[in-house]
C-alpha cells in the first residue's frame, strides 16, 4: 500500500504539473480570503505570507521547502523575505518547472529544487542546518509522520521552527459522515487524515513545542470555487481526480460542504526545543 501511493502521488503530479501551472498558476494550494474579494492569486499569497508572518522568517534565513510543488512558497520567501531555499518533492517535473521559474522570477541564486522523498530525505552533513522547515499541504501525503518529524528535528537548528499548512479531521465526525472523509482521502491520494490533535502528539515526540495555530477553514472556503475553471478542461479532467467532468466536479462540492466541518485547514508553527524522544523511527 505504502508504495504503491507513493508511485501513484509521483505519477499524479508528474503528469499534471504542467496543467497545474497553466491553469493555477505558480501556488498549487489553496488561497485565504480575508475580504472576499480577492483574486484567486491574491488569495494564493495571502495564505502563503500569513504562515511565514506567523512563523517570523527572517530575511536571510534558510527554509527548506517539503513538498515544494512548482516552487511558488520558495520563490515567494526569496522575492520578498530574502530566504534562501531549498525545495525538495518527488516529482521529477514538478522540479524542472519550479527550477524555470525561479529563473523567470530572477531569484535562481536563492533557491533550489532537488528531486528527494520527504519521508527518506538524503541531505549530507546538513544537521542543524536549517532555520525552517515549510511544508504547505504536503504533510497529508506523508504515510510515516513520525519518522519524518524526527528527520525535521534533525535538520532544524536548535530553536528553528516548523511552519506547517495543511488539511486534518475533524474530532467529533458523526457515524453518518464518516464516508466524506474516506471519500476525501481518495479523491486526493491521502492516507487516513489526522486531527490536529494527533499532529499536536506527533510534534511533542520529535522535540517540538507548537507555539501558534489557527483554523482558516472558513477563510479558506472560496478555494473550492475557483477549481470549477479547472474541470472543463479535457486534459484535466483525463488526468484528474475522476473519470469524468460530473465526477470531478462532485469531489469539489463534496470537499467544499465538508471544509470547516469534517475536514479542517489549519496553520500550524512548532519550535524545535529539544531532540526526538527517539533517534531512529
Amino acid at each position: 500500500m505504502r508504495e504503491d501511493l507513493k508511485e501513484r502521488i509521483v505519477d499524479y503530479y508528474n503528469s499534471t504539473a504542467t496543467v497545474y501551472q497553466d491553469l493555477w498558476g505558480g501556488h498549487i494550494h489553496h488561497g485565504l480570503w480575508k475580504t472576499g474579494r480577492e483574486t484567486k492569486e491574491e488569495a494564493q499569497c495571502l495564505f502563503i505570507s500569513d504562515l511565514a508572518s506567523h512563523g517570523e522568517i527572517f530575511p536571510g534565513a534558510h527554509v527548506l521547502d517539503i513538498g515544494c510543488g512548482l516552487g511558488g512558497g520558495s520563490i515567494f520567501l526569496a522575492k520578498t523575505l530574502g530566504a534562501h531555499c531549498t525545495g525538495i518533492t518527488n516529482s521529477p517535473k514538478q522540479v524542472e518547472l519550479a527550477t524555470t521559474n525561479a529563473k523567470k522570477n530572477n531569484v535562481e541564486s536563492s533557491v533550489v529544487f532537488l528531486t528527494m522523498d520527504a519521508e527518506n530525505m538524503a541531505f549530507q552533513n546538513q544537521e542543524d542546518s536549517f532555520d525552517f522547515v515549510w511544508i504547505v499541504e504536503a504533510l497529508c501525503h506523508l504515510l510515516n509522520k513520525e519518522s519524518f518529524l524526527c528527520q525535521v528535528n534533525k535538520l532544524l537548528k536548535k530553536g528553528g521552527k516548523l511552519l506547517i499548512a495543511d488539511w486534518f479531521r475533524s474530532v467529533h465526525i458523526p457515524p453518518d459522515r464518516g464516508h466524506v472523509i474516506k471519500s476525501i482521502e481518495d479523491a486526493l491520494l491521502v492516507p487516513p487524515l489526522m486531527t490536529n490533535y494527533q499532529c499536536f502528539c506527533h510534534l511533542a515526540n520529535n522535540g517540538f513545542q507548537v507555539i501558534f495555530f489557527e483554523d482558516v477553514s472558513t477563510s479558506c472556503l472560496n478555494s473550492w470555487d475557483f477549481p470549477k475553471d479547472l474541470v472543463n478542461d479535457l486534459t484535466f479532467q483525463n488526468i484528474g481526480m475522476g473519470n469524468s467532468m460530473s465526477e470531478v466536479q462532485a469531489v469539489y462540492n463534496l470537499i467544499r460542504t465538508a471544509t470547516g466541518k469534517e475536514y479542517r485547514c489549519c496553520f500550524i508553527v512548532a519550535e524545535k526545543i529539544s531532540p526526538p524522544t527517539q533517534s531512529d523511527r
